[in-house]
């Protein structure tokens, strides 16, 4: 009955985060790979040590998102995104191909920003 009524409870989900990878400023000359499963430990006021581990491949970047701005007009509309290298390098050394972005806030926007993203995309451009 209980499988019925909330098929949930019986099947908790297990404790989840989102975790931002920040370098050291000057440690990262080219994108560092980290591998699915890797170990992280958050630790809670001194008290509780929370073991997580990371559920997909990632990249981290030697740069830092430094603004991200909007524009909406009648025919266009944009999103800019600047990023802040910390170390000089090449386009080719930073290799944009491998650069993914959470797409946080409510659920709502989070799906509308990836619809817009992925199926009304005209173009993207890259200034240096």
């Amino acid at each position: 009955l209980l499988n019925m009524l909330w098929p949930n409870y019986l099947r908790p989900v297990p404790s989840m985060t989102i975790v931002q990878f920040t370098p050291v400023a000057g440690a990262l000359a080219q994108p560092a790979f980290l591998g699915r499963g890797c170990a992280l430990d958050s630790i809670v006021n001194n008290e509780a040590v929370c073991h997580f581990q990371t559920c997909h491949d990632l990249w981290i970047f030697p740069a830092t998102l430094e603004n991200v701005s909007a524009y909406s007009g009648t025919d266009v509309s944009a999103i800019t995104l600047e990023l802040a290298l910390q170390v000089p390098m090449t386009l080719e050394q930073l290799d944009l191909s491998k650069l993914r972005f959470y797409l946080g806030g409510d659920a709502w926007t989070a799906r509308e920003l990836y619809f817009w993203l992925s199926d009304r995309l005209a173009w993207i451009e890259l200034e240096i």
